[in-house]
């Protein structure tokens, strides 16, 4: 097995989604990345396409563009985060809480409302603008209820 990348990435959420955020749009500049939200962080021919969580690999990681690289190169908690981000861009955020493990940390109230704030998400592909604004929406959500 090759060896796996310590990494230090937030343990909230609406902090990963933030983060997130920040790097698609380093991502979406750089002639080095294009965004394709079916592969993690994957080299073709000089360009490197990454999803959501692989622009986290790409820019606060510092992945390198010519790397294979996916969550299962790094630790297990980095691995968590990124999957947790996979899981929030499609709309999945009662399943990102679980694969984060942090059920146990907020009282009953706030898991009935993060059980409410799972969507359909609107797909990078159809509109960029309007997927970073459900992400950021769905930040400030998560953030509201301690997550």
């Amino acid at each position: 097995m090759p060896e796996q990348i310590e990494a230090k990435l937030p343990n909230e959420p609406s902090a990963l989604i933030r983060l997130a955020l920040g790097d698609l749009e380093k991502a979406e500049q750089s002639p080095d990345y294009e965004i394709e939200m079916g592969t993690w962080h994957d080299s073709y021919g000089g360009i490197c396409e990454v999803c959501f969580a692989g622009t986290v690999i790409a820019g606060t990681l510092e992945g390198d563009p010519q790397a294979d690289l996916s969550p299962s190169s790094y630790d297990v908690a980095t691995r968590a985060k990124l999957n947790a981000l996979d899981d929030l861009r499609c709309g999945s955020v009662a399943s990102a809480i679980d694969v984060l493990a942090l059920y146990d940390v907020v009282d009953d109230q706030a898991l009935e409302i993060t059980d409410g704030l799972s969507f359909v998400a609107t797909h990078y592909d159809n509109s960029p603008e309007a997927f970073k604004r459900e992400m950021g929406e769905l930040a400030d959500k998560l953030e509201e209820v301690g997550y």
